[in-house]
């Protein structure tokens, strides 16, 4: 873990997160998180608590090419195929019901678009 500190610096500025939040989020105080940005080396609790915040694999934090990777999209992509498809805790009922309300409405604005585009195939044929 050469280099964790410096690897969680650069994936907070990527994921645009202050220390506070990074602190909220895993449990630590405000304060610590500064001095673990300075650390080189990290226990496994913590290196677990950074990769599910940040979704990444551990070793994000071994490798310089990985952490400099050039966008989150890419990150995922590449995540799925060095490390396999990760996978997500939903905890609660409200949170399944959010998803497939969400899930609706994207298949709901699906629809309309695929009739706007078949109106628009066939007021395309009429003028011809």
């Amino acid at each position: 873990m050469a280099r964790f500190g410096e690897t969680l610096s650069l994936l907070m500025k990527q994921y645009g997160m202050t220390t506070e939040s990074l602190a909220e989020k895993i449990g630590y105080k405000e304060s610590n998180i500064s001095k673990i940005r300075c650390k080189t080396d990290v226990n496994t609790e913590l290196l677990e608590k950074a990769c599910r915040v940040f979704c990444v694999s551990p070793l994000m934090f071994l490798s310089p090419d990985l952490a400099n990777y050039p966008s989150t999209a890419d990150k995922d992509l590449l995540n799925n195929r060095l490390f396999g498809v990760a996978t997500m805790n939903i905890g609660s009922k409200e949170e399944i019901q959010n998803l497939q309300r969400i899930i609706e409405e994207k298949e709901t604005l699906l629809k309309e678009k695929e009739r706007f585009i078949q109106y628009l195939l066939k007021e395309k044929e009429t003028n011809n």
